[in-house]
C-alpha cells in the first residue's frame, strides 16, 4: 500500500530526528510507528475485556448444547416452579 499523508511542523519535525536518530527511512519511521501504536490498541482492548470480565460483567456459563434451541422450555419451567 502507498501512503500520502499530511503532516503539520510539529510531526515532520518529530519524523525528522526519529530519521536522524535511527538512521532509518521515513517508510520505516512509519511502519514502526504502526507496529508500536498497534500494540497499544491491542493491549488495551485486552485490557479492557479483563476488567469487564473481573466486574462481573462479561461471563461464562454453562448449560446444555441445545440450551438455545429450548430456552422458551427451561425459562417456562422455571417460572412454573416459582409459583
Amino acid at each position: 500500500m502507498r501512503l500520502n499523508a499530511r503532516l503539520d511542523e510539529g510531526l515532520e519535525a518529530k519524523v525528522e530526528y526519529l530519521k536522524a536518530a535511527t538512521h532509518a527511512t521515513v517508510s520505516d519511521v512509519v511502519k514502526a510507528s504502526i507496529e508500536v501504536y498497534y500494540e497499544h490498541v491491542r493491549r488495551r482492548e485486552v485490557e479492557s475485556a479483563r476488567r469487564l470480565t473481573e466486574a462481573g460483567f462479561v461471563g461464562c456459563g454453562s448449560g446444555e448444547p441445545d440450551l438455545s434451541e429450548r430456552y422458551k422450555e427451561e425459562l417456562a419451567a422455571l417460572f412454573e416452579a416459582k409459583r
